[in-house]
């Protein structure tokens, strides 16, 4: 228990650092923090209850992307504000490092399953920032459509 508090509460000062050099207001900063901690609790929540890495990475994405979104229609603000501190928590640094590690030092085996992995979770990541936006921005795409008369 006392792991996943740590875990959420470093996911908050993460979040709001990233905000920082992004230029967020002090004001929205602990907003952007909260994002991160959502997005971080999406990806535990659904490491939980699989271990397929695409699957865990974009559940936590979509959730990510979500909350961004719906905060930012609340604050009248553009959602690339809150989207970038909320996928922090789950960037794949580590398998990045370790994959790199793994060419460098010229251990192949390791190298193949950390590249792997580490494509796993920039799909699910990719995919699951791609959702909300189609989902969101659908309606405006039919209306123009049917604008056009396609």
């Amino acid at each position: 228990m006392q792991t996943i508090i740590l875990t959420l509460v470093f996911s908050f000062l993460c979040s709001a650092g990233f905000g920082v050099g992004f230029r967020i207001s002090p004001k929205e900063l602990s907003i952007a923090g909260a994002v991160g901690v959502f997005t971080r609790g999406a990806l535990m929540l659904a490491q939980s209850m699989t271990d397929n890495r695409i699957v865990y990475t974009l559940a936590a994405a979509v959730a990510g992307a979500a909350a961004a979104k719906l905060v930012s229609m609340v604050r009248f603000s553009t959602t690339t504000k809150f989207l970038y501190p909320a996928f922090v928590p789950i960037i794949p640094g580590d398998l990045l490092y370790n994959t790199v590690v793994s060419f460098v030092t010229a251990s192949y085996g390791d190298l193949a399953a950390n590249a792997a992995q580490l494509a796993q979770a920039l799909l699910g990541i990719a995919l699951g920032a791609s959702i909300v936006p189609l989902f969101f921005q659908s309606k405006d795409y039919w209306r123009q459509l049917r604008k056009v008369k396609i």
